[in-house]
């Protein structure tokens, strides 16, 4: 799987005078990446070609108006343009989860343009800050799809199973591939080019009152609207607070509401599939294994087109995030957290098929081997709706130890018992069950009860920096499907009776990594360091731009200015790490570093299993399909000037 990624960046700063910078950045990339999507259950044949070229340029002017009050303005235009093509020509075929074969059925192309512009005013003063602004993006994106426009046979298992004697009726090689006997077959037809532009908008104001030293309390509010959806009540507020109980304590926490745009790509495939632009056919238990003959018997009457659409009520998904933290701090340097945090989603998106036949529907005379929907005349009414929710909840207990020593030892880590629970695996996520909604409430895909994870960095013989972090967790969850299409809705994601979502428990994880860096100055003089304490980062990095323009207006922490943020300590927090801190505390090499790195990854190379089976009708079931990377040694040279 060949890949070649080439990169130019140029920046330039400009002083106009004593009180105005203006910040220049252009930015060209391109990726070749061949034999994409290959692995798994997906064979050889499916593999793609994928290219990918991206240009980007970027203005910010920063003017200093008085001691108080700061003001920017930033414009910045992008240009992404990639493809997929396959390199195998032909008809798809799906075996669940035992093999996928024939052509890829991803050619795809796009060419899409966005202008973005921002303006930020902030003030400042001994007790009070403020920070407000707008900020607005116009997409337009033209985009070429034929996914799927050669058909695709899904067959629910690879060989025939042993026969019910309880039941006469039974087929052994239902949808069996060695049997010829596909559960269904789909296809899509119609005009591959598609033109979608979107504007988006937003503004936020944030504004941090300290009475007291002791005290600060946050406010703010943040409001986005954008087209493609007609909901326009995202009104997002938002509060934080921090206080200081003595000394060595102290405890923070806030609160508030985050909106989710409505994603283009989401109204992309939206549109695409509106039976007008494109119309897609789903046959159930097909009496051809050739396309071309299933194709030539094509009648609306018999194989209505499906479609999806958009409900009347769709609204803009979000988040109510709130946390609450205590931090302590001990003798020897130690400083203890103690946090929860919390995340509920509301009007999260998810797809029902309107037309799916009801439970105990009788079969269809007009498509045999397939039951009764609701209107005959229609194929599947796949309509997108805002209707899922989720729910986490994380108790975190964190530590950190720093010894101001020759070693400059920095030791931390944290224990984090999580609950994360919800009924939509995504936009086009489809239910076992169309009409009992409330059975796909579950463990969320990416739910893990235990996390730890810990580290330690220090500066060794040679001025050699050390960083090592060890990773824990527990298993996560993956769906359990019978590998048939029991209730006629032409989709194999039927559970078994009684058996909830994402009831499969995968492997443990466990990983270690590390990072060995030595820096040397070419240029032996030294001056105190007196840049803002950055940590160690590269001063030529700049900062999130608009100061909170993409998080809402928060910076830090989620969003609540004080709190939520990392626990614990983390790569680079005081002590370096890769990319930390060089030379003595305090002072910063002047001029042109070499710094020699050497980077592992997964140290003791232990198996990390991921991607379980979780089809019945799979040989595989209950397997692995996949490992995360093994060990990895990486050795780099990297100049500073």
């Amino acid at each position: 799987m060949p890949n070649t990624n080439r990169n130019i960046n140029a920046r330039s700063q400009w002083a106009i005078t004593n009180n105005n910078t203006l910040n220049f950045n252009v930015e060209y990339g391109r990726q070749d990446n061949k034999n994409q999507g290959v692995g798994g259950f997906n064979l050889a044949e499916r593999a793609s070609v994928r290219q990918t070229r991206n240009s980007e340029i970027q203005l910010r002017e920063t003017a200093i108006l008085t001691k108080s009050l700061v003001h920017e303005t930033r414009f910045e235009y992008r240009t992404d343009r990639n493809s997929t093509t396959p390199i195998t020509s032909a008809v798809a075929v799906n075996v669940l989860d035992s093999f996928f074969a024939g052509g890829g059925q991803n050619r795809s192309s796009n060419h899409n343009r966005s202008t973005e512009f921002g303006d930020l005013l902030m003030y400042s003063s001994p007790k009070w800050t403020m920070k407000t602004g707008v900020q607005g993006t116009y997409r337009m994106d033209r985009t070429f799809s034929q996914n799927n426009f050669l058909g695709t046979f899904t067959y629910s298992s690879l060989l025939c199973r042993a026969p019910n004697p309880a039941d006469p009726k039974d087929d052994p090689c239902l949808g069996s591939y060695a049997a010829g006997r596909p559960t269904t077959f789909s296809i899509n037809s119609g005009d591959p080019v598609l033109n979608l532009n979107q504007l988006e908008l937003g503004s936020f104001v944030q504004t941090d009152w300290k009475p007291t030293k002791e005290f600060t309390l946050s406010l703010g509010a943040r409001y986005e609207a954008q087209t493609n959806i007609d909901d326009h009540n995202n009104l997002d507020p938002r509060l934080g607070f921090g206080y200081q109980l003595s000394k060595t304590m102290a405890v923070r926490g806030g609160a508030g509401v985050f909106h989710q745009r409505f994603d283009r790509n989401t109204a992309e495939d939206l549109l695409r599939l509106d039976g007008t632009r494109q119309t897609q056919i789903v046959i159930r238990y097909p009496n051809s294994t050739d396309a071309a003959v299933l194709l030539a018997n094509l009648s609306p009457l018999t194989t209505p087109p499906s479609i999806r659409v958009r409900a009347s009520d769709l609204t803009t998904p979000y988040s109510v995030n709130s946390s609450i933290s205590l931090e302590k701090a001990m003798p020897a340097g130690i400083g203890l957290t103690f946090s929860w945090d919390s995340i509920r989603g509301v009007h999260l998106y998810r797809t029902r098929n309107l037309n799916a036949p009801l439970p105990g529907a009788l079969p269809n005379p007009l498509r045999p081997g397939t039951l009764m929907p609701p209107d005959p005349t229609k194929g599947n009414i796949n309509q997108l709706e805002s209707s899922g929710s989720s729910r986490s909840n994380n108790f975190t207990i964190g530590f950190r130890q720093l010894l101001r020593n020759r070693w400059n030892l920095n030791i931390f880590g944290n224990y984090t018992l999580g609950y994360a629970y919800n009924d939509t695996d995504g936009s086009f996520s489809l239910p076992a069950n169309n009409y009992d909604l409330r059975s796909e409430w579950g463990r969320a895909g990416q739910d893990l009860r235990h996390r730890f994870f810990t580290g330690v960095n220090f500066r060794t013989f040679w001025g050699v920096n050390v960083n090592a972090i060890v990773n824990a967790s527990s298993s996560r969850p993956y769906n359990i499907t019978t590998g048939f299409d029991d209730n006629g809705d032409t989709v194999t994601n039927d559970r078994p009776a009684g058996l909830k979502r994402n009831t499969g428990i995968g492997a443990k994880q466990f990983n270690t990594n590390l990072n060995l860096t030595k820096t040397v100055s070419l240029k032996k003089s030294e001056r105190p360091n007196t840049a803002n304490n950055t940590g160690g980062a590269n001063p030529f990095v700049e900062p999130q731009r608009g100061g909170g323009f993409p998080g809402g207006g928060f910076p830090g922490g989620g969003g609540f200015p004080g709190g939520g943020g990392q626990r614990g300590g983390g790569p680079g927090q005081r002590g370096g790490g890769p990319g930390g801190q060089r030379g003595r505390p305090g002072q910063a090499p002047v001029g042109p570093t070499m710094a020699f790195v050497v980077n592992i990854q997964n140290v003791l190379n232990n198996q990390q299993l991921a991607q379980y089976s979780g089809v019945m009708t799979s040989p595989f079931f209950g397997r692995a399909n996949s490992a995360r990377n093994p060990r990895q040694i990486e050795v780099g040279l990297r100049f500073n000037f």
